[in-house]
């Protein structure tokens, strides 16, 4: 029941020439397709740090505008000289945590994880009257612990003068004042 058709066996000559047409045009094509597969992931790969840093940016906006940051901010603020060398309990750790939060964020910045900016056009102000406030017990603390301490803080300090300087010319920041 079965039947069999009989095959016709044709042998078609093909010169070399068009094997190698045929061998260059699918390296052609495979090439076309590795570059656009590259430009694909190069951009996916550019994104994805742009989500991230875009994350970590909201996250220390969030923390930094917290209420509680920003009353320990303005408690800070409001110290006078004689407090920051001899403060209490409660205003050590104020000024310790004013101190850490700006140098964590002058660290993202100086590794380029946070947009200059972005952060910048933020916090300058916030910074440099940080910094202002701050500096003289920051010294102290260099002094006492023989490092840098808050070394990415002064960073921070220096950036934000620099983006005064050339984006808000003629502004200046809320700057701390002695009593």
């Amino acid at each position: 029941m079965f039947f069999e058709v009989p095959v016709q066996e044709t042998a078609v000559a093909v010169s070399p020439d068009v094997w190698n047409m045929v061998t260059a045009i699918a390296t052609g094509i495979q090439a076309i397709v590795v570059i656009i597969a590259a430009v694909f992931a190069f951009y996916q790969v550019r994104e994805a740090n742009r989500a991230r840093r875009d994350a970590v940016a909201l996250a220390l906006i969030e923390r930094l505008n917290d209420v509680e940051a920003a009353q320990r901010r303005r408690r800070v603020y409001s110290l006078k000289p004689k407090q920051l060398l001899r403060p209490s309990e409660q205003q050590l750790s104020d000024m310790g945590q004013v101190a850490n939060e700006f140098h964590a964020l002058g660290f993202l910045l100086k590794q380029g994880v946070v947009d200059e900016r972005t952060v910048l056009g933020l916090y300058y102000g916030a910074a440099t009257r940080g910094w202002t406030v701050l500096s003289p017990w920051i010294m102290q603390q260099r002094a006492k612990r023989g490092t840098l301490y808050a070394e990415y803080f002064e960073y921070l300090k220096d950036r934000a003068a620099i983006y005064l300087k050339e984006d808000r010319p003629g502004e200046s920041p809320q700057v701390w004042r002695k009593r």
